[in-house]
């Protein structure tokens, strides 16, 4: 049991040793990984957990960057990715997102150097792009007002909660129980 312990924390240890995407890299020119990952208190992602322990080996043949979206949605958002974990490659100011789903997978793309074979992100959706910018903090709002409805709805007992939905779903019902009753009422009174 202490064995399992001490892989856990040091595997951790290894996956903090990965630096922090910052916005100034990505005006960059230079190539680099960027690992977008989803980790909140008492929510963890699987596959985020499951990539967490190898990311670091990565660095032998790029450089790799993490991000956590729950951290920084603004900076997230920048690449356009709401599936996690996702991997990015910048090069040469561009953005080649890597659909895999094993380490396995990931490794020999970048091992291989072959991320331009897959679609290049276009100018306009870029992580530079204006466009990009405008949908990134209008993610930030988003994704802050979520955080904050989450605290709150954590504290408020589910059976108010369901009492709520049952609530708003009658109140539907009747609308709509109006709206193709009373016409029909009206016509027969004339």
């Amino acid at each position: 049991m202490r064995f399992v312990l001490l892989l856990g924390s040091v595997l951790s240890s290894i996956f903090l040793s990965v630096p922090d995407l910052q916005r100034s890299d990505l005006a960059s020119k230079e190539i680099f990984l960027a690992y977008i990952y989803y980790s909140r208190p008492n929510m963890s992602c699987a596959a985020c957990e499951m990539f967490n322990k190898n990311i670091s080996e990565l660095q032998r043949y790029i450089p790799v960057k993490k991000i956590n979206f729950f951290e920084e949605p603004r900076l997230g958002s920048s690449f356009y990715t709401f599936l996690f974990p996702s991997f990015v490659v910048r090069d040469e100011g561009r953005s080649y997102h890597l659909p895999v789903d094993d380490y396995a997978d990931l490794e020999a793309i970048v091992r291989e150097k072959r991320w331009r074979e897959f679609k290049v992100t276009r100018r306009w959706m870029d992580v530079d792009s204006y466009f990009i910018k405008v949908y990134s903090v209008a993610n930030h709002v988003f994704f802050a007002l979520m955080q904050r409805s989450y605290k709150v709805i954590d504290v408020i007992p589910g059976w108010i909660v369901s009492l709520g939905f049952s609530g708003a779903i009658a109140y539907m019902l009747y609308c709509i129980c109006i709206i193709f009753v009373v016409p029909g009422e009206k016509e027969k009174r004339e």
